[in-house]
Formats: C-alpha cells, sequence, structure tokens
C-alpha cells in the first residue's frame, strides 16, 4: 500500500488553509494488514486571532478532508483519519516552526548523547538554516537540527 505522503499534503493543504486553520503536521502511520492512520495536527490561523482549537473544529476538518481523500482515492485500502490540536506542547517539525517560538521553553530529544543525554531542555535562542541554539542549565549549546529525533514547545505558565 503506497501512500504519497507528498500528494496528501498538497491536496489537504489548501483546504485546511482555506477553512483558515493551519495544517501544523501530518503524520503518516501504522501501514500494515490494519490499513494506516492519517493524523493531522491543526492550529488556528493568525486571521482567526490563533484561537484555539475546538472538537468542532477537528470535526469540520476531518469531514472535510476525509471526502476529500475519498474522492481523490490517494489511498489504497483501509485507513482511518485523526484530526486534533497541536495542543500547547506541540511538537517543533519544521524551521518555520523553530523561529516561530524563539525565546520559548523547549525540549529536545537527541539520536545521540550530548554530554550523556539525549533529552535536553532550555529556552531557544537562535535559529538558523541548520543549528538552534538552547541556554540550558550549564550555558548556550547549540545543536544541528538533523541530530534532533524530536522536539516539542514546553507551555510557560
Amino acid at each position: 500500500m503506497a501512500v504519497e505522503r507528498h500528494r496528501i499534503l498538497a491536496l489537504i493543504t489548501p483546504v485546511i488553509e482555506g477553512m483558515g486553520y493551519i495544517l501544523w503536521h501530518l503524520e503518516i502511520c501504522g501501514i500494515g494488514s490494519q490499513g494506516i492512520m492519517i493524523r493531522i495536527y491543526i492550529d488556528g490561523s493568525e486571521e482567526n486571532g490563533g484561537e484555539g482549537i475546538t472538537l468542532d473544529d477537528c470535526e469540520k476538518v476531518s469531514r472535510q478532508v476525509g471526502a476529500l481523500l475519498d474522492v481523490e482515492d490517494v489511498i489504497s485500502g483501509n485507513y482511518t483519519l485523526e484530526v486534533s490540536s497541536c495542543g500547547l506542547n506541540r511538537g517543533l517539525f519544521t524551521l518555520k516552526h523553530y523561529e516561530h517560538y524563539v525565546n520559548h521553553m523547549v525540549e529536545l530529544f537527541l539520536f545521540k548523547k550530548y554530554e550523556g543525554c539525549k533529552r535536553h531542555i532550555g529556552r531557544l535562542l537562535v535559529v538558523d538554516d541548520d543549528t538552534v541554539r538552547l541556554r540550558v542549565a550549564n550555558g548556550d549549546v547549540d545543536f544541528k537540527i538533523s541530530d534532533i529525533s524530536k522536539a516539542k514547545l514546553i507551555s510557560d505558565f
């Protein structure tokens, strides 16, 4: 069962943006006998004041995207579509995501240990083409984006 991520993104992005939301991230997982799972994370756009996402928002996007995926027949076989908010502790997946959250607290997980740890928490200070700088407990540290396996925002309350 071949799933073309770029084709799905090209189809759903204009629909989601046209509805006034931001497509934060697309996950495709669980390929196998049970079908696949398509997970879409959305956020409120600047036009709607960046308001939070409600269950009603997720249902609206799910209906529109589900109908589009069925009509365009981009997924052969069974699939499950899940739409949710990217949440307060949202994952950071693109350079634009990192840039948007400069001066916020983030948690990074690395592919390989740095100073004995794969997990690092700090304030995101600088983002350039391939590096992020965090202020951690013992100073500022640069991490290559390609060395980061997972990153997420930590809510400041």
